[in-house]
């Protein structure tokens, strides 16, 4: 199957699912209100809940139709309306994880992704334990739900909506399992969503540091699988993103943010100017035709600036390293702009490895 094909095919399955994903919203009846309701559930209540969760999800594997009732059916008990006690929504989802498990080494890909969208709805400990096998998979319409559902886990977690059944351990685990994908993922769909399931932790206090950390190195595996070539459009829209997040955290939290935060996203700043720095040094970003491209990587080096200058300059007040407008340099689109801004650059990187960032400098190399 050749690329064009390939993303065709990945587009048109996950515009299905987003056609699924707001099926939840209202409660149904596919259990009673007093087991969803209850303190505790006995015996006969696991029972049932079990019983009832096993035919929508042998229903996933049907048509369209089908998968639409059941994603309904096996979302409606959670919905916020409901008013489903703490011990349903943890007994309910350790279930209906473990009864998608088995589609998620099956063969069935709509399957596979629609057990995939229910994890990240699920948000709990359980459902995050069902990404690992789906994101070795072979077909990226499949890694990349995967990597959404941790979007959603994550986001779940970080905005505490009803109380969240991830537990520190696994929300840091899951953080950090994901950082660890991006080095070798080539599809850049997938990779964007890496980069957003990480973004997704920034905002929470338990996980900005780890969050932080982990697009770091993201940013850093890039710049290094990319060399000296220009990354793909959809990976610079991505890491962008994450400039402009990184901008908004350091605006709302300043020096309330603790240190290694701030030194990580000076790292991720000055590991996205390295590779700007890199591909613009070696032509391989030229104008003309492809304006826009440089002008991305012109915006990118741009707020990558900014966030380093920031980060620094909370970290100590004693960082007195000045604008150099990146950004306009590289829109020049001519020798002289693009050698004033590897200069430049090299300055801004030669700033994150001494204090009062002090990383290595063979981080950038």
């Amino acid at each position: 199957m050749n690329r064009l094909t390939r993303h065709t095919r990945f587009v048109a399955t996950s515009v299905f699912v987003l056609a699924l994903a707001g099926a939840a919203n209202a409660q149904n009846a596919l259990l009673p209100a007093n087991i969803v309701t209850a303190a505790q559930l006995g015996p006969a209540d696991l029972t049932a809940i079990a019983a009832a969760i096993k035919p929508q999800v042998q229903a996933l594997t049907g048509p369209a139709d089908q998968i639409t009732t059941a994603r309904k059916q096996l979302l409606g008990p959670l919905a916020i309306t409901g008013n489903p006690s703490v011990p349903f929504r943890l007994r309910y989802a350790e279930e209906l994880s473990k009864q998608l498990t088995p589609l998620l080494s099956g063969d069935n890909q709509m399957a596979k992704i629609n057990a995939l969208v229910l994890a990240g709805e699920l948000g709990t400990s359980d459902a995050a334990r069902l990404l690992p096998a789906a994101r070795k998979d072979t077909d990226p319409s499949v890694r990349f739900q995967a990597a959404d559902a941790a979007r959603a886990i994550l986001a779940t977690y970080a905005n505490a909506r009803g109380g969240t059944l991830l537990s520190d351990d696994d929300a840091r685990t899951l953080v950090t399992d994901t950082a660890k994908l991006v080095a070798a993922e080539k599809d850049p769909l997938v990779q964007d969503a890496l980069l957003a399931a990480l973004e997704a932790g920034v905002g929470n206090a338990k996980l900005q540091e780890s969050a932080a950390k982990g697009l770091a190195d993201a940013a850093n595996a890039i710049a290094r699988s990319s060399d000296k070539s220009a990354a793909d459009p959809r990976v610079l829209e991505a890491l962008q993103r994450v400039a402009d997040t990184f901008s908004n955290v350091l605006t709302r939290q300043g020096d309330n943010m603790n240190a290694a935060t701030k030194v990580a996203i000076g790292d991720f700043a000055a590991s996205t100017l390295w590779h700007v720095k890199q591909a613009i040094g070696a032509k391989s970003v030229p104008g003309g035709e492809a304006q826009a491209l440089r002008d991305s990587y012109a915006n990118l080096a741009g707020s990558s600036e900014n966030v380093l200058l920031r980060a620094g300059q909370s970290l100590a007040s004693t960082f007195k390293m000045v604008a150099k407008d990146s950004a306009s340099k590289i829109k020049q689109g001519n020798n002289q702009g693009d050698a004033a801004f590897v200069a430049d650059a090299n300055e801004l990187i030669a700033a994150a490895v001494a204090q009062p960032f002090g990383i290595a400098a063979t981080r950038y190399k």
